[in-house]
């Protein structure tokens, strides 16, 4: 990272109430750490190898991918939890994969207080990370506009002015695949009608046609509150709900077998398939149906 770079990175994250980048760590580590045991660790190997993760993983094509369990967990600490923070463990591993993560219920558990848990905090923590990534992997990059009113103080406080710095992170990434893990998103703190707004805020930049001609973004949410503002927003999605009873399909031992093995597969074609991009002159992709190929 060049020492400018450097110096708007360092500044920008300084600003921040939270230190979000901190806590995105602790919460991984956390969420990784406390596997589950028995039926519930069956049900996050269940998830983890559906055909639904599998479609996600492997499109050429923007996806969103939301996980609910046919009943919802109880605990903050659940297979979902551990589930969503495997697969964002696994791409976070690989410089050429942005991936972005945000566990609500951990964070609220932490400090029920908005600015700490609520829709602004979201995008803080999804802007801090998008900022310490553009900065150490954007070759060339100008980051001199954080220094602006609208993307400094504004952008963190304010919803609006998040979701535009949001959106212009984003356009920097050039072309690459993008991935956002947002778990146990019911559990954001204040009213339910905010977080959803935010979520949906992320899913019309992530869909709009300035961004989708070069950042193919892979979302994953979990366990939302409801869909019905989905379908209301009219926005496309691959759905998964996770049985109460899956059986004991798979031993302790395997996650360290065919579910990590398929991530490291998906995590290998997106390292590829982004050097490829750095190498050839025209787009990777040629799109041949819009089935499921925009977010809204």
């Amino acid at each position: 990272m060049a020492r400018t770079a450097t110096r708007m990175v360092r500044d920008w994250l300084s600003g921040l109430t939270y230190d979000f980048l901190a806590l995105v760590d602790e919460d991984l580590s956390e969420s990784v750490t406390a596997q589950p045991l028995g039926k519930e660790l069956s049900k996050a190997q269940w998830f983890l190898t559906s055909d639904e993760l599998r479609k996600w993983l492997q499109s050429p094509k923007s996806k969103l991918l939301v996980a609910q369990g046919n009943t919802r967990p109880e605990l903050v600490r659940s297979y979902l939890s551990f589930a969503a923070a495997f697969v964002a463990t696994s791409f976070r591993q690989s410089p050429q994969c942005p991936t972005l993560y945000y566990a609500c219920g951990f964070r609220n558990e932490a400090d029920f207080d908005e600015d700490a848990s609520g829709p602004m905090a979201l995008l803080n923590t999804l802007n801090a990370q998008l900022v310490q990534w553009v900065g150490e992997h954007v070759e060339g990059v100008d980051l001199g506009f954080l220094e602006r009113k609208k993307y400094g103080v504004k952008a963190r406080k304010n919803l609006e002015d998040a979701v535009d710095l949001f959106q212009t992170l984003v356009e920097l990434l050039g072309e690459s695949t993008l991935f956002i893990v947002i778990d146990g998103c019911w559990r954001m703190s204040g009213p339910t009608a905010d977080g959803e707004a935010v979520l949906d805020a992320i899913l019309d930049v992530l869909g709009s046609k300035e961004i989708k001609e070069n950042v193919v973004s892979k979302v994953l949410l979990t366990d939302l509150m409801d869909l019905l503002w989905l379908d209301d927003a009219g926005v496309k999605r691959l759905e998964i709900h996770v049985p109460d009873d899956v059986g004991t399909m798979w031993g302790a031992d395997s996650m360290d077998g065919s579910t990590t093995r398929a991530l490291f597969r998906a995590r290998k074609k997106e390292e590829e398939l982004a050097k490829s991009r750095h190498e050839a002159d025209g787009d990777p992709f040629v799109e041949s149906s819009t089935d499921g190929e925009a977010f809204v």
